[in-house]
């Protein structure tokens, strides 16, 4: 493979960018403790909305969000600069960098998040339309169902089949080569164990809701 170097960098580089928690920041910048000692002990956006409230929570979310998308995008443009670089596979390169580095940080004794907003991010850098369809699907499963780990399982295991089942239909087909197919069923299955912990909880009735339901009944 040619360049390999380049993409090894890449990886690399993106790896150290997704080790920065924002979650950890945040508390340690705003509450004076590590939110990895609080609630679930994730640090990730839900946790950091139970905690520290929704300001804080949609702060952090959209950081993580920024984090997936940027990297990705900035190596697509390096890669299309340089000429002689496969643009997909150095935004592969950058997109795995980010989300090992999310889930598994060196600067946070490689306990990080479970890589929803950071993956939300490098799915929009890769096609736009559908991964906001998406991210649209989650927010009504939420509204919905109340928990956030039900809508982030729902996303991340269709867009991987839609991923394959598009080309197909000759839909979205310049945006689904075999490696990116390949690289979102790696990243759906990351993504699901990640949550196992959140599966067994639904499956037990002991999974948290975002937010609780008002009871009519005691206003009443």
């Amino acid at each position: 493979m040619e360049h390999v170097w380049i993409f090894i960098l890449i990886a690399v580089i993106c790896y150290f960018i997704g080790s920065f928690s924002p979650a950890v920041f945040i508390s340690r910048k705003y509450a004076g403790y590590d939110i990895r000692t609080k609630g679930s002990n994730n640090a990730g956006s839900t946790n950091v909305f139970r905690v520290m409230g929704a300001k804080f929570g949609i702060i952090n979310f959209i950081l993580d969000l920024l984090k997936g998308l940027l990297p990705t995008l900035l190596a697509k443009f390096i890669a299309m600069k340089l000429g002689t670089v496969d643009p997909e596979l150095a935004m592969i390169c950058a997109a795995s960098g980010v989300v090992l580095g999310h889930a598994f940080p060196i600067f946070s004794h490689f306990k990080g998040g479970k890589c929803v907003a950071s993956s939300a991010g490098i799915l929009l850098a890769f096609n736009p339309l559908l991964a906001g369809m998406m991210i649209v699907a989650a927010i009504l499963s939420i509204v919905i169902t109340r928990y956030v780990s039900t809508a982030s399982i729902t996303v991340f295991l269709l867009y991987p089949i839609a991923a394959w089942i598009f080309p197909l239909a000759n839909c979205f087909t310049e945006n689904y080569t075999l490696q990116h197919r390949i690289f979102l069923t790696c990243l759906g299955a990351l993504i699901l164990f990640l949550h196992r912990e959140n599966i067994i909880r639904l499956f037990k009735g002991e999974e948290k809701p975002l937010f609780h339901k008002k009871d009519k009944a005691k206003q009443e």
